[in-house]
């Protein structure tokens, strides 16, 4: 996640908003105040450890405070948790479809690539030290 200017720059590795935001597409958004966000504006949002892009589908309120409720355009369901303004990470202002694809190509096969450099590290070492050993002895 990049900041330049209050403005980040997210690549887009969920099919949830297809079509209008696709998987690869690279999206920025600006950081906005909550009160200039309405029912169709689609934001970044904070949930648990990842950053979620989603469109803004009604308005509510969570402990007497603003809050918005949200979903993926090509989702069914009404996500289950309302958005507070806290979560907000930005409303989205720009998609450069398809120039992140990429990054998510590496982002999928990167857990595989590191267990298989930690692996080949790890036998080596094991060879390095079972050789080492034949020869001391």
């Amino acid at each position: 996640l990049s900041m330049f200017l209050g403005y980040r720059i997210m690549t887009v590795v969920s099919g949830s908003m297809r079509p209008s935001i696709e998987v690869g597409d690279l999206v920025v958004v600006k950081n906005v105040n909550s009160s200039d966000l309405g029912v169709g504006d689609v934001i970044a949002y904070v949930k648990g450890k990842t950053i979620v892009l989603h469109r803004i589908v009604k308005l509510t309120r969570v402990k007497g405070e603003i809050a918005f409720m949200t979903k993926g355009d090509a989702n069914t369901a009404v996500d289950p948790d309302p958005v507070v303004p806290e979560q907000i990470v930005g409303k989205l202002v720009y998609v450069v479809p398809r120039v992140g694809y990429p990054l998510v190509l590496i982002a999928q096969y990167e857990q595989s690539y590191i267990n298989a450099v930690v692996t080949t590290i790890l036998f080596i070492a094991l060879a390095y030290y079972i050789l080492s050993i034949r020869v001391l002895s």
